[in-house]
């Protein structure tokens, strides 16, 4: 199967990401993880620290900027650090990845071979759907 490389921008939510990073590195199905690229945008919140110091089996790679460059730019420079080879999923530091959800997207992308791009369903905290999408 696929694999797929993780590009996470974050900007001051430590707690968060170590979080995010915790539930990649529990998943059952990580090994489908490639390369995880953390691009940090100048976080004074010592986020990088607390990430770092989740004992994680995936291959993840931090890049923390002197300036912050948005989210857009920043996971431009994430994109840019891989060889385009997998999957990429463009996560939030926010997120909390569910078993057997990477494994979902990836078998979709392979189903729907018109589809460039799948997206996943989102649920709070609490499980309830949140949206991730609305009509203008």
């Amino acid at each position: 199967m696929t694999k797929v490389d993780v590009v996470i921008v974050n900007w001051n939510t430590g707690s968060l990401l170590a979080k995010c990073l915790a539930s990649l590195s529990h998943l059952p199905e990580r090994t489908l993880i490639g390369r995880v690229i953390v691009v940090d945008n100048n976080s004074s919140d010592d986020s990088i620290g607390q990430a770092e110091a989740l004992a994680s089996p995936l291959a993840i790679t931090f890049f923390k900027l002197k300036e912050n460059i948005g989210f857009a730019r920043g996971n431009n420079v994430g994109i840019r650090k891989l060889t385009g080879q997998h999957h990429l999923l463009l996560l939030n530091p926010d997120t909390e990845v569910q078993p057997g959800a990477l494994r979902e997207l990836v078998e979709a992308l392979g189903e729907l071979s018109q589809a460039g791009i799948v997206g996943a369903k989102l649920l709070n905290s609490d499980r309830t759907d949140q949206s991730s999408v609305q009509i203008f």
